[in-house]
């Protein structure tokens, strides 16, 4: 996980691998659970670029393979796709 300056995380999990994201903008390398508010973003190989702030959960798939879990519904994700979650 590569956090953008001010951007803040905390380790959760080693195996799985699973990060909390408390809020900023970071990049998810690899297998990778990321459990920010708002629901849960899952790499499973790839890249995926996440952003948390006040206005909620904003998700890019870079490349690879990724979904997010929001509270309302589970969404697979594509190269290139953006999700939201509020």
């Amino acid at each position: 996980l590569r956090l953008d300056p001010g951007a803040r995380a905390a380790l959760a999990s080693l195996m799985p691998p699973r990060v909390r994201l408390v809020g900023g903008t970071a990049v998810a390398e690899g297998r990778l659970r990321v459990v920010p508010a708002h629901g849960i973003v899952d790499v499973e190989d790839g890249s995926a670029r996440i952003e948390l702030g006040s206005e909620g959960l904003d998700v890019l798939l870079l490349d690879g393979v990724g979904r997010l879990i929001a509270p309302d519904a589970t969404r697979e994700l594509e190269p290139g796709e953006r999700a939201t979650a509020r």
